[in-house]
């Protein structure tokens, strides 16, 4: 008994809670996007039934499989994760060499394997393992210096340890992907106090690199980019997903036309492809309009503060890191998303977390969420 109320006291409930709240509200919106019938053809008592969706059904599934996923992080002891970083560091950068040989192309990535059907992203699983090995690395060098990193000595084994996966990752190309990998870089480098010279050098440095990387960007990514820039060169082709997803997202007005509404430019078929994944925000805002979107980014910003906060509780800098790169990995997926399908941002295929459809994102967010939850349980020496 004494044991559980140690383990079961310690809990985040109000994160959990939270998560558990932007679940459920990314569950009606995606049965929403993909719903033939209205509640035009419904009562009121029958709107619950929409949920008994193929696709409702394996968003629940993904949903138990990350709860698991936290449930078994949870029982883990945080720090024996650092003993294991380099074995799931090079079994990270072995899947990502593989999938550029073996995978299958799918929206212009080749970063996918298809077993029986389902799409599996290594790139999308290294996050996890990105925020692990550079907490352990950043911890090595940060645990016994009061001044931070301060010479490129020590950073080298946090640099060389994050180039492997973004090169391979940027080769597929998946440049949402490797972007998030650089976000929760910097965010960890940035808790760690990397100098404010350091910091100007590499801002630099991306200046200079920027016109390389439109040399190595795929023609597509050039387009996309050029599109966003001004919709309307491609009105028909690449600029189209940008024009609609804001045309949705506008339509909805102050408060929307509500969940399974006749009136949804979604119910519409391929009026906006991609609307239950990439530009779920879009039809979200279209069915609960702009105070709908303003509750969503609320609960985001409730749920990275809430890490954050449990980052700089944390005991240790290697808890305090880990929780630093989750917050960093919901932050840019959450920009991200929520610029493209406003127009502000280009589009890169970066899910909405805990709130697009697919299970990829999902258990890789749980997964974080459970690292965080970790770190704040063990802020004390508990005995499990």
């Amino acid at each position: 008994m004494l044991l559980k109320r140690k383990f079961f006291g310690r809990i985040d409930y109000l994160t959990l809670l939270i998560t558990a709240v932007i679940l459920v509200f990314g569950l009606v919106s995606i049965s929403s996007a993909v719903s033939s019938v209205t509640t035009d053809e419904l009562s009121i008592f029958d709107i619950a039934a929409l949920a008994n969706t193929e696709s409702a059904s394996l968003q629940l599934i993904f949903y138990a499989v990350g709860l698991l996923a936290v449930a078994v992080i949870l029982l883990i002891d945080y720090n024996n994760l650092r003993d294991f970083s380099d074995l799931f560091y090079w079994a990270a950068v072995a899947l990502l060499v593989l999938v550029l040989f073996f995978g299958r192309e799918i929206n212009g990535t080749a970063g996918w394997f298809v077993i029986s059907g389902r799409g599996f992203q290594p790139s999308e699983y290294g996050k996890v393992v990105i925020i692990i090995v550079l907490a352990a690395e950043t911890a090595k060098v940060t645990q016994n210096k009061e001044s931070g990193i301060d010479s490129f000595r020590d950073l080298w084994p946090i640099l060389w340890r994050f180039m492997i996966p973004f090169v391979l990752i940027m080769a597929q190309p998946d440049m949402g992907s490797a972007f998030v990998y650089l976000f929760v870089m910097a965010g960890i480098l940035f808790a760690a106090r990397l100098s404010w010279k350091k910091i100007l050098f590499f801002l630099g440095l991306a200046a200079a690199a920027a016109p390389l990387l439109w040399l190595v960007m795929d023609d597509y990514q050039k387009v996309r980019f050029e599109v966003f820039l001004n919709p309307e060169l491609d009105p028909l082709g690449k600029g189209l997903q940008t024009i609609r997803a804001k045309n949705v997202a506008a339509s909805g007005g102050l408060f929307g036309k509500g969940f399974f509404s006749s009136e949804l430019l979604t119910q519409q078929t391929n009026y906006l492809p991609e609307e239950s994944t990439d530009f779920i925000f879009s039809a979200m805002v279209e069915a609960c309009g702009f105070i709908g979107g303003l509750i969503l980014i609320v609960l985001y910003a409730c749920l990275i503060f809430r890490i954050l906060r449990i980052a700089f509780r944390a005991k240790d800098h290697f808890g305090c890191y880990l929780a630093v790169g989750v917050a960093f990995m919901i932050l840019f997926h959450v920009i991200e998303n929520i610029g493209m399908n406003i127009g502000l941002l280009p589009i890169t295929g970066v899910p909405l977390p805990l709130f697009s459809y697919g299970g990829s994102n999902v258990l890789t967010t749980m997964a974080g969420i459970g690292l965080a939850l970790n770190v704040h349980m063990r802020r004390q020496r508990m005995d499990i």
